[in-house]
């Protein structure tokens, strides 16, 4: 029995239908996709540009301290703060006491120093009893009381008994030694050929 030429027709039709959707559904999904599961749009991701962050200290904003109850009760506060802090009174250190002269004496004169020599060279030093003072070419003792004890006595005179002391005097020395109890005199002896010693008396 041979098929009716109109039921081909319709056949071919729907066929061509069936095919023409399939196809426009394929296209639609893209190569490889599923066409068995759901269609999902993959979201939408704007791009974000990475921006510098901003330092801090660029910008400076100058504020003013408000107070509450306005500026004049700022200051007036202020002010008292400054008048109740604490004061700290340092106590200034006493005076130095004022030397006192309990006795004086005259010393070696232009006429005892044996050289006439201006300016006077002078030194003097001070035991626990007893003064020695020298001046130029010569010296002199006293008590604490300014009695003179010896002199003027020559100090060329009195260091010749060193063989190494030279015949002339300059600069002389003395000082005493606490620790030793001893009174020391020197002074730097020297000749006309520019020779020259340091002579050196121990009591």
């Amino acid at each position: 029995m041979r098929p009716q030429p109109r039921y081909v027709v319709r056949g071919l039709v729907f066929a061509f239908v069936v095919l023409l959707l399939t196809g426009s559904r394929i296209g639609a999904q893209g190569p490889g996709s599923d066409t068995n599961g759901a269609i999902l749009e993959a979201p939408v991701r704007p791009v974000v540009a990475q921006l510098t962050t901003a330092r801090g200290d660029d910008v400076r904003v100058s504020r003013q301290v408000l107070h509450p109850r306005g500026q004049a009760e700022l200051e007036a506060e202020k002010e008292e703060a400054e008048l109740s802090a604490p004061v700290h009174i340092v106590a200034a250190a006493p005076a130095p006491l004022a030397p006192t002269i309990e006795t004086g004496f005259d010393g070696i004169s232009f006429q005892d120093s044996f050289c006439n020599c201006i300016p006077p060279d002078g030194a003097i030093a001070a035991g626990p009893n007893h003064l020695l003072g020298t001046v130029n070419t010569a010296f002199k003792v006293w008590n604490k009381s300014g009695t003179l004890l010896r002199g003027p006595i020559s100090l060329p005179s009195f260091f010749s008994v060193n063989p190494a002391s030279l015949p002339n005097v300059s600069d002389p020395f003395t000082l005493y030694d606490g620790a030793a109890n001893r009174f020391v005199l020197g002074a730097l002896t020297y000749d006309s050929l520019s020779n020259s010693s340091i002579t050196i008396a121990v009591t």
